[in-house]
Parts: structure tokens; C-alpha cells; sequence
């Protein structure tokens, strides 16, 4: 089953809310230090790098049963493709034999 695109679009947006709004809390927050707060930023993602990682391998055949480390590369490799990019493709995540 798959999510309409512009019911997609409102989901990230929002996730996207609750992400910005963690960041800004942990910008705001004065009992920590830049350290502290540079290290509970790194926890944040990655946590979410992990999470990303199992859920690409899901859509990579050559993925699914590969090491996590390798399904980490494979996603610090689209997550550096997509930080470079003006506007991110996203669609970039989907099964191999889906069309782009």
C-alpha cells in the first residue's frame, strides 16, 4: 500500500515540525554546554541513521541481509547525496525495480 503523495507531503511536514521543534529545544536549552548539546545532537541522529538504514536495506534486495554496517554505508552514501542537493530526492528511496 502506498501513501498518496500529497497526504506523504503533509506527514513529513509534520514529522518535520516535531524534528525542528527537538532541535530548537535543544538549542535553547542553557544547562548544557556546546558539547553537551553537540553530543545529544549526534545521539539524535543516530538514532534516526540507524532507523533509516534498516528501513532502506527493506527496499534493496542486495541490502536485506547484509551487515548493518554495510546498510549504514549504503545510507550515509544517499543521506550525503541528498545534504548536497538544492531540493533532495527523496523518491531515490524506493524498491530497485520501481521507476524513478
Amino acid at each position: 500500500m502506498r501513501m498518496h503523495a500529497e497526504t506523504l507531503d503533509r506527514y513529513r511536514d509534520a514529522i518535520m515540525q516535531v524534528v525542528h521543534g527537538n532541535n530548537q529545544a535543544l538549542l535553547l536549552e542553557d544547562r548544557m554546554s556546546d558539547e553537551q548539546k553537540a553530543g545529544t545532537s549526534l545521539l539524535m541522529a543516530a538514532a534516526s541513521v540507524s532507523f533509516a538504514a534498516a528501513l532502506v536495506a527493506k527496499t534493496k534486495p542486495r541490502l536485506r541481509n547484509a551487515p548493518m554496517d554495510a546498510q549504514i554505508e549504503d545510507l550515509l552514501n544517499l543521506l550525503r547525496d541528498t545534504l548536497i542537493q538544492i531540493k533532495p530526492n527523496l523518491k531515490a528511496v524506493q524498491p530497485e525495480d520501481t521507476p524513478s
